[in-house]
């Protein structure tokens, strides 16, 4: 299976893993990761493009706050679905668990692909805290 086939088959899982979620970590954000995870890779080229795509794609099939999975149960059941390679399913779990705000709070991944996915998530919640104080001053300009 090509490259482009499994990051196309990930997009659609994520669309249908997310089609009822309303927390903020729905398919809108997963894929607005991905561009920025692409948009990062692109200043570095020493980085695995495709190690990046699938866990900025699945950073969230097992968060903790909306499932109840353990050791990445649902990016790892894709993956083998997808027949990726063990050892990049490992490298895409361990980028995939150095995500997480929550749990990871002033901890910097270790690999470099661990780093962009991670500041690609970062990004995106900081565009939306951005919109919303953008909308708040706007508003309150409105009324004044």
């Amino acid at each position: 299976m090509s490259e482009q086939t499994i990051i196309t088959h990930a997009m659609r899982y994520t669309e249908s893993l997310f089609a009822n979620d309303h927390s903020g970590h729905d398919a809108g954000h997963t894929i607005r990761v991905y561009h920025n995870a692409l948009q990062l890779a692109d200043t570095e080229p020493e980085c695995n493009r495709l190690v990046i795509s699938l866990a900025a794609l699945l950073h969230d099939a097992d968060d903790h706050k909306i499932f109840h999975t353990e050791n990445n149960k649902n990016a790892r059941s894709f993956l083998e679905k997808q027949q990726v390679d063990a050892m990049q399913i490992e490298q895409i779990c361990e980028v995939i668990n150095g995500v997480s705000f929550s749990k990871n709070k002033g901890i910097r991944p270790k690999t470099l692909e661990g780093k962009i996915v991670q500041d690609a998530d970062r990004l995106d919640a900081q565009a939306g805290i951005w919109q919303r104080n953008a909308t708040i001053l706007w508003n309150n300009f409105l009324l004044n």
